[in-house]
């Protein structure tokens, strides 16, 4: 080890310029491929393929095109007419619909319903005619004779109005939702009302949105603090460059290579730079402190001193850099691809820090024209180090005092560990007071809920065109409703039940059935397109559509379980499927618990060997690791005292404790 970290100090020193210039190079490069990573942080995208929830989704999207919703409420005044406030939401809905990506748009002025007319006695409208036929009176009153219909989009008092906008899942959400977001702005600032927007696509969007900001704010954070403390600890202005340098460069290399492989950035790999600059600043740290020492026990300095403080480093360092790449690296057989990808860049930018700091510090090591006699050695406790140092001597070797806050660490942590709570719900990330938590409670109030559940079912006996099917559906629709997380729902028995009361003034009959059902077009293509949304077109398929409330935790795999068994047991003729977005987060902050403890048992395994190995004690190995498991733990109970929960983001805080906690070991045992 010592000869093969000679030869490759003296080759940097002696070819110190190519190097330099070679380094430069590569940067430029890997800097032009940082440019082209793709951002996203659309949760649901992070799901693993093979997951129950996804596969799921899935054979629900195939049945029936779920474009996921963001939901528009507008609060008007009492001075704005009624006729103005639908003018008002289709202006506005007609600029949404302009949005690539948007593929519908929902309104009460794009809403058709059954009207009395036609060859059949029934034909299908506009509820507000576009053409102004009908006076606002009448409007009202077909609002009112169609409220099962309309009740989504228009409060009893007629002040807020809703919009319903589905996005498609294809087109990249987040610039979809960019522009929704940039022309719900420009409505805010001129209209007569209040507007809230809300919806899981702007979830990812305002995760998006704050995780630039947090990195534009945090990253120079980090910058000032780590070096005022560098620069109290060298008093050397290049000292602090250099080794910040070092990081920035093996950043721009990481980033690089994240571009070329074409994996997408999210909020959990924007905190690698954060992770890296303390690592690759210690291996500086040491390296300048033990160059220092050493320069000042020489006579001749120079290109020994620097060979020699390599020699001394190369081990604590190299076994550093290995047990931070486990305990990061662990992470790469994550299911969930964000944890997955910054747990193979935060090593790649591990490896690439010491691999910088091997080949450049010497380079700025042989640039300090500080002769010997000026590089002062580092000495031992004296002074207010002595006074520490006294007792913390006594606590250590005393023979069982140290015993106590090892039993106090455990007990704790094992209390807070059984409080620690998971979450899937992706608006937790946000505070209470941001704006997507209080348009999103505003949106609830008033439309029920804003996550949206489905329910697929399918008749195994045949298409569902009688009576008694249907009404089997209304009674899974009400007891979904009976659910303490729905708000609301949306099915086709609405609009059954009013052609059923035009034709025979009751609320299902096959009559209506069969003009929606058996017929073709019957009501106008319109209203006919809008049937394939609620029943597939061989009719034995029909979906429902729950709104349910935001709630935090894990509650909707609960409500999805309890509603699966009560139609299976109930309703044994339909096959149920019930799928969403918010089961996708839910199945994912399992999985995400599955790799927590895959990933810890992996690291601690990895650790300790290395450390037997590379020590060659069984003892320093498991020595060097208790102070990682009790930290370990003592997070857990930090996490679980202060209600922080486990999510796709807080996962990785216990890796990062290991990966970085260990070198404190490695360093004292070396």
């Amino acid at each position: 080890m010592a000869r093969l970290t000679d030869t490759v100090v003296t080759n940097a020193l002696r070819f110190k310029w190519p190097v330099l210039a070679v380094t430069l190079l590569i940067t430029g490069v890997f800097a032009y491929f940082a440019t082209t990573i793709e951002i996203n942080n659309d949760p649901t995208k992070t799901v693993p393929r093979n997951l129950q929830a996804r596969i799921d989704y899935e054979k629900l999207q195939e049945t029936f095109a779920s474009p996921r919703r963001v939901l528009f409420i507008a609060q008007f005044d009492t001075a704005t007419s009624f006729a103005a406030r639908i003018d008002s939401m289709r202006s506005w809905g007609e600029r949404f619909a302009r949005i690539e990506g948007v593929v519908d748009v929902t309104h009460i002025g794009t809403m058709r319903i059954p009207v009395a007319g036609g060859f059949f006695g029934i034909t299908s409208s506009y509820l507000v005619p576009r053409k102004g036929d009908l006076s606002i009176d009448k409007v009202r009153a077909r609002i009112a004779d169609s409220r099962e219909l309309t009740g989504m989009f228009v409060s009893d008092d007629e002040l807020t109005l809703s919009m319903n906008m589905g996005i498609d899942e294809s087109e990249n959400q987040v610039r979809v939702v960019a522009e929704v977001d940039a022309v719900q702005k420009e409505i805010r600032e001129a209209a007569p009302a209040r507007i809230y927007v809300t919806g899981a696509p702007m979830y990812a969007y305002f995760i998006d949105r704050s995780m630039k900001h947090n990195f534009a704010v945090l990253l120079p954070v980090c910058i000032l603090v780590v070096s005022i403390l560098l620069y109290v600890v060298f008093r050397r202005v290049s000292h602090v460059i250099a080794s910040l340098a070092i990081i920035a460069v093996a950043l721009v290399w990481t980033f690089g290579l994240l571009g070329i492989s074409g994996l997408p950035f999210s909020v959990v790999t924007s905190i690698i730079p954060v992770i890296l600059f303390p690592i690759g600043v210690a291996t500086a740290i040491h390296v300048f402190r033990t160059h220092a020492r050493i320069r000042a026990g020489r006579a001749d300095g120079g290109e020994g001193a620097i060979r020699e403080t390599f020699r001394e480093l190369i081990k604590p360092i190299l076994l550093s850099a290995i047990t931070t790449f486990v305990g990061f690296a662990s992470f790469a057989f994550s299911d969930v691809i964000w944890t997955r990808i910054f747990g193979i860049f935060t090593s790649i930018g591990v490896a690439l820090a010491l691999l910088l700091s091997i080949v450049l510090l010497p380079i700025v090591l042989s640039f300090d024209r500080l002769s010997p006699a000026v590089s002062r050695p580092d000495r031992g406790p004296d002074g207010g180090e002595a006074r520490l140092w006294r007792p913390y001597k006594r606590f250590i070797f005393s023979p069982y005092w140290w015993l106590v806050p090892v039993a106090v660490i455990v007990a704790v942590g094992v209390l807070g560990f059984l409080r620690v709570r998971v979450e899937g719900n992706p608006i937790a990330m946000f505070p209470k007071d941001s704006d997507i938590r209080r348009s999103d409670a505003i949106v609830q109030k008033h439309l029920g809920g804003t996550r949206f559940l489905f329910i697929l079912l399918q008749d195994t006996s045949g298409p569902m065109l009688d009576a008694e099917q249907w009404r089997e559906v209304g009674q899974i629709v009400s007891y979904a409703e009976s659910q303490d997380m729905v708000g609301t729902t949306g099915s086709l028995l609405p609009l059954i039940h009013k052609v059923s009361m035009m034709l025979s003034d009751t609320s299902l009959s096959d009559p209506a059935l069969a003009m929606l059902l058996k017929g073709k077009g019957l009501l106008g293509k319109k209203l006919e397109s809008s049937l394939r949304d609620w029943v597939s077109p061989d009719r034995r398929s029909t979906r429902i559509v729950l709104v349910c409330k935001n709630v935090e935790g894990t509650e909707y795999q609960d409500l999805a379980r309890t509603l699966t068994d009560h139609i299976t047991a109930h309703h044994p003729r339909f096959t149920v499927l019930v799928a969403g977005p918010p089961l996708l987060n839910d199945a994912m902050t399992y999985v995400l618990i599955d790799t927590q403890k895959q990933s810890l048992s992996l690291a601690f395994a990895a650790v300790f060997l290395v450390l037997c190995l590379l020590f060659r004690s069984l003892k320093v190995g498991l020595f060097s690791i208790i102070p990682i498991v009790l930290s370990t733990l003592f997070v857990y109970a930090l996490l679980g005292f202060f209600g922080v929960a486990i999510n796709v983001v807080t996962v990785i805080i216990v890796n990062t404790c290991i990966g970085i906690g260990i070198d404190y070991a490695i360093h004292f045992t070396a």
